[in-house]
């Protein structure tokens, strides 16, 4: 009879622990969520956060120039290297061509 009292009760406790639990992830998102719309708020507000918008918006600008211009190097650098290769083994094999020629002349 103790044995069944104590299962009893214990199941009432998880099952309390489990309501307490669910409420508190509850409470916390509700007050996670109240943080962020304040964070939101004050920042539509704040003029110093406008000024870093625009700050941000005109470094990533500057980014992208620069990324444009160095591939562009980049590609007319490696053009001109693959122009260089394929010269170089159009020569190779021109004179091994002419080798062959010879040899069976």
């Amino acid at each position: 009879m103790l044995l069944c009292h104590f299962s009893t009760c214990c199941q009432v406790r998880r099952k309390m622990e489990d309501e307490n639990r669910k409420a508190r992830r509850v409470q916390r998102r509700e007050y996670l969520d109240n943080v962020r719309e304040l964070v939101a708020f004050v920042k539509k507000r704040d003029k110093r956060m406008v000024k870093f918008q625009v700050r941000r918006l005109e470094r990533a600008r500057t980014c992208f120039s620069l990324l444009h211009v160095g591939r562009e190097v980049h590609v007319k650098k490696r053009s001109s290297l693959v122009g260089a290769a394929c010269r170089s083994a159009i020569d190779v094999h021109g004179q091994v061509l002419q080798v062959i020629q010879h040899a069976l002349t």
